[in-house]
């Protein structure tokens, strides 16, 4: 009785480890055989692609146009003072050299600027773009 449970449990083991190689039958794999050689589908070209020309937008098409381009050119230089103004006051001195550097570019920069802000909004109180550019600005910061 202890024999044929012994081949009950061991008999469907062996049966299945038999499916799982050996010669043919769909369910093995055969590595002895070569793997097929990949199929090369486009060789190198030693010149480049030619760049595609861009094609006219139609006349109807939105365009995104930036503000700054569109601002008078007092503004543009006010803006470019004045930026270069606040990138200064936000510098700290580390040594005397340096903090000397820094008060020489806030009193280049900065010097006047309050007064040129507020003779801007005026002289251009009409523009909307060159109020909302202007309006970045605090009007005291000398």
């Amino acid at each position: 009785m202890r024999v044929w449970g012994l081949l009950v449990v061991l008999l469907p083991g062996s049966l299945a480890l038999a499916g799982c190689g050996g010669n043919g039958g769909t369910t093995g794999t055969n590595y002895s055989d070569t793997p097929p050689m990949a199929e090369i589908v486009a060789t190198p070209n030693e010149t480049p692609s030619p760049t595609p020309t861009p094609t006219p937008s139609p006349q109807n098409a939105m365009t995104m146009v930036d503000p700054a381009d569109t601002l008078p050119a007092d503004v543009i230089a006010f803006k470019q003072k004045r930026d270069a103004c606040e990138r200064w006051m936000d510098e700290e001195g580390t040594d005397a050299d340096r903090k000397k550097e820094i008060a020489d570019g806030i009193s280049e920069n900065c010097t006047g600027t309050d007064a040129a802000l507020a003779a801007l909004k005026e002289k251009h109180a009409g523009e909307i773009d060159v109020q909302r550019a202007l309006a970045q600005y605090d009007s005291d910061i000398e």
